[in-house]
């Protein structure tokens, strides 16, 4: 289970674990809720992406200015601590079970996940106004079989679509991309 503090390996020591400095003690007891309200049936990602930058913006303005980034790495800020605090938020909301985050999470842990976040973050940039994914059926094959090995199926809750819960899965694993892009911009 992440903490709200915990920031990534890789981003430590680039200035991005300064944003979570920042926050008050009622800021960081609500980044959890960010996703309590949200159902199966409504835009998770625009309600928690809404929630998560709210929080963001200024923790990100307040570090930019502690360790003057200019506006392309504050850009790249913004995107990581909001795919940051959109993470926590959807672990802590019923959008998927814990048992089903615990399947993914060791899934991602072992193996070679290198095309799973090629064709992840090519959606995350194509969400973003980029370029088009252009994913092939072999790709969209790809994605839905690595649910399945994860073991994600496997807990899913009773009449729950396996398409309903791969999306759910995707919307966990952007979140993560999101940070990890925004990485890139902090060597």
């Amino acid at each position: 289970m992440l903490t709200l503090i915990a920031t990534p390996v890789a981003a430590q020591g680039t200035g991005l674990a300064c944003m979570g400095t920042t926050y008050s003690s009622e800021q960081l007891a609500s980044v959890p809720r960010l996703g309590a309200s949200v159902s199966a049936s409504e835009d998770v990602v625009g309600t928690i992406m809404r929630g998560a930058g709210d929080l963001a913006a200024p923790a990100v303005r307040t570090c930019a200015e502690r360790e003057g980034w200019d506006q392309e790495r504050m850009q790249a800020a913004m995107f990581y601590e909001m795919g940051r605090l959109a993470e926590i938020a959807v672990r802590g909301s019923s959008v998927l079970t814990q048992g089903q985050i615990a399947n993914l999470d060791a899934a991602l842990e072992s193996g070679d996940t290198s095309r799973l976040w090629e064709l992840v973050e090519r959606q995350v940039t194509e969400a973003m106004g980029g370029p088009a994914a252009d994913l092939t059926q072999a790709d969209i094959a790809y994605l839905g079989q690595y649910v399945v090995d994860a073991g994600v199926m496997a807990d899913e809750p009773p009449g729950t679509s396996p398409l309903e819960t791969g999306q759910k899965v995707g919307v966990l694993l952007a979140t993560m991309a999101l940070q990890r892009m925004a990485s890139r911009e902090f060597p």
